[in-house]
């Protein structure tokens, strides 16, 4: 699914939150960027009084430690491409050191299912009366990925890596950002938004796949893993649209990317 889409305006006091950003930088505005499809996190651009620009995220609800402590770690051990804060806020010295993060765990990814309400709701019915079978057909499949996967190598993973998280300006190199939920998982974990060609409008090719082979080294990705991974990505992402349009707090687009993904999904033969 695309990684980007209009985010509409969070309810935040604005004047507090530039105050929270002044332990770092002298705050001279805070620009609302409306981008980004999580309805629970929002971007300002920063402009300083040295006349420089940041990127400020702004997340509600729960927030993993290791969102802060693992980019500043992987920047520090010489991965520049790796975006990190600009450094522990009040509420965070004391805990940057390598001890603070390996001592951090790292979320568990969420077993979502599809709601149970949507096919009673107002909203989704006429959704549920179309989607509701491939999707439950996509919960059984991860079910039985989940069964047949064999546990590898874990290694630090971002979990979000699609091309709206990387940045490319110019000759610069490659900067990864939203270290939001790390986990550790084998590689295929980050590897299926290379190797699929459900996440991003360039799917992989033969010459792809070299030049990805000549970068990152000889690698056979286990295709169990990459449709496991894959799967649980799609049916993370209904449940959550699902959990949002049946909330107290829907956004206007939250149905239309709920059915892009459900169309991409019976697409890949899920549908009766």
């Amino acid at each position: 699914m695309p990684e980007t889409e209009a985010n509409e305006w969070p309810v935040v006091d604005e004047r507090m939150l530039a105050a929270e950003v002044a332990w770092s930088v002298d705050v001279v505005d805070l620009v609302f960027m409306p981008i980004g499809l999580d309805g629970h996190a929002w971007a300002y651009r920063v402009e300083t009084s040295d006349g420089r620009r940041y990127f400020l995220k702004v997340r509600r609800g729960d927030f993993t430690p290791a969102a802060v402590l693992l980019p500043g770690f992987l920047r520090a051990q010489g991965l520049r491409e790796v975006v990190a804060p600009l450094g522990p806020s009040p509420r965070w010295r004391g805990r940057t050191s390598v001890r603070g993060l390996s001592t951090t765990a790292l979320p568990v990814p969420r077993r979502r299912r599809p709601v149970g309400r949507a096919a009673r709701s107002d909203a989704l019915n006429a959704f549920w009366e179309r989607y509701g079978t491939a999707l439950h057909r996509l919960a059984e499949t991860v079910d039985d990925l989940a069964s047949r996967v064999t546990p590898g190598q874990r290694v630090i993973c971002h979990a979000d890596i699609h091309r709206g998280n990387l940045i490319v300006d110019g000759d610069d190199p490659l900067h990864v950002v939203d270290w939001d939920a790390p986990i550790l998982a084998p590689c295929e974990r980050d590897l299926v938004f290379v190797h699929s060609a459900d996440f991003g409008d360039h799917p992989i090719n033969t010459r792809r796949a070299e030049l990805f082979r000549e970068g990152y080294g000889a690698l056979e990705p286990d295709p169990v893993l990459l449709s496991y991974y894959r799967d649980e990505r799609h049916l993370d992402d209904v449940a959550a649209f699902l959990g949002s349009i049946l909330g107290p707090e829907s956004r206007a687009n939250d149905l239309h990317w709920l059915t892009r993904i459900a169309e991409a999904v019976a697409d890949a033969g899920y549908a009766p």
